[in-house]
């Protein structure tokens, strides 16, 4: 599996001939589009309200398995405070998306508590700027951790690994 970061939310999934695309921008908005094709497969999605922007909207956060790895994709993620819902199903994680830019999202250390709780073998920090995301990284203890260009990885390269940061490039 490899997985490549757009910016904002947008991640790019790929294994072998399937493309997942998690959190595309839609063409109103002020990030930029994504430049790639995806099947869309997003499954076992659950809701909760947020506040993005001033306005009171809906969050969803989505559960995918792929390559017998659990990925979930916490979104615009406003409030430590997750759906009964998804509680209750998230689990076994091996790679966490997670919001860490606070304003409308998570602050860092909100964002690295929740994460700990959850058990990730892996983090991958989404929406931020470069003072979010150092921020983050100080509170991970990680702070040398250098942005890659992409992650690829095999359920048994998480073997061993409990919420190791990894930082991909935009």
């Amino acid at each position: 599996m490899v997985i490549s970061y757009a910016g904002g939310e947008c991640f790019k999934v790929s294994q072998g001939d399937l493309t997942i695309a998690f959190n595309p921008p839609a063409k109103d908005s002020k990030l930029a589009s994504s430049k790639f094709g995806a099947d869309i497969a997003l499954v076992r999605g659950f809701g909760g309200a947020t506040e993005y922007g001033g306005t009171k909207t809906i969050n969803t956060i989505y559960s995918v398995a792929v390559e017998g790895m659990n990925l979930c994709f916490l979104g615009a993620l406003g409030s430590a405070e997750l759906p009964a819902s998804a509680k209750q199903e998230l689990d076994d994680i091996g790679v966490l998306f997670l919001p860490v830019g606070g304003k409308e999202v998570l602050d860092h250390a909100a964002a690295y508590k929740l994460a700990v709780g959850l058990g990730p073998k892996v983090i991958i920090p989404m929406h931020y700027d470069a003072g979010s995301l150092k921020a983050f990284l100080k509170e991970a203890g990680a702070e040398g951790t250098k942005a890659e260009e992409r992650l690829t990885i095999k359920k048994k390269d998480l073997d061993g690994k409990e919420a190791e940061v990894v930082v991909l490039q935009a």
